[in-house]
């Protein structure tokens, strides 16, 4: 089976240049408002995938725009739904305006790295698919609590990696934070996705992590994004 690639999109990344996405994106994660865009955004976005063969999902986050989503915001579960279903349901809406089919479902930043180790938020996370998306598949990260309950409802996921991101073990990234934790050399990225679809992964140690995956994300945001995807 082919292993797909993925992006991040929608999210107003100013350096950016769409033409490079074409022929080398399969997967588009569409932000739905609140970590970025918003209802332009997401039908800009919609169009353009639709236009170039991509098949599309919703990127939710926190509410939170001042720092791009990548706060942990400990929001109880009753309130993470709202505004998930939120955000799935306003994307849907657009999405069918287009009559194009939402396939996958994808936590953005800190939302996406809490679901992969936090029971609650990846079951409030299935809660809300269930109403919204229950037919679309879940990106997420192998063996992370994300992937564990939404196979348990019956949902299919499909298991993520990362070409851009260091590794600290199967289910966590090193924090953006860190120096070094964003790829950003085409050599280094090149190399992370063919390790990744030969079943591996090596992390900030020198380790090598056995890690089976169906989509790589690159992320949009990526200050070398341009050079990244034309090097694939």
């Amino acid at each position: 089976m082919k292993v797909a690639i993925n992006m991040d999109f929608g999210e107003q990344i100013a350096h950016l240049d769409e033409s490079s996405m074409v022929g080398k994106v399969d997967q588009c994660s569409i932000a739905c408002g609140y970590h970025a865009g918003d209802g332009t955004t997401i039908f800009n976005a919609l169009k353009f995938c639709q236009e170039n063969d991509v098949s599309i999902g919703a990127h939710p986050s926190y509410p939170d725009r001042s720092n791009f989503g990548r706060e942990i915001m400990h929001l109880p579960p009753k309130e993470l739904l709202c505004h998930l279903i939120y955000q799935l349901a306003a994307f849907k809406s657009i999405a069918k305006f287009i009559r194009m089919p939402v396939l996958h479902v994808k936590l953005h930043g800190a939302l996406y790295n809490e679901a992969m180790l936090n029971e609650a938020v990846a079951k409030t996370t299935i809660e809300a698919m269930e109403m919204v998306f229950p037919n679309a598949a879940i990106m997420a990260m192998a063996d992370s609590a994300l992937a564990f309950y939404g196979m348990q409802k019956g949902f299919d996921v499909w298991k993520e990696g990362f070409a851009d991101r260091l590794y600290e073990s199967a289910t966590k990234l090193v924090p953006r934070s860190v120096a070094g934790s964003l790829l950003t050399s085409p050599d280094e990225v090149k190399r992370q996705i063919e390790n990744l679809k030969s079943g591996f992964v090596i992390d900030n140690q020198d380790h090598v992590i056995n890690l089976a995956v169906d989509t790589i994300c690159i992320h949009g945001d990526n200050p070398n994004i341009n050079n990244l995807l034309a090097a694939l």
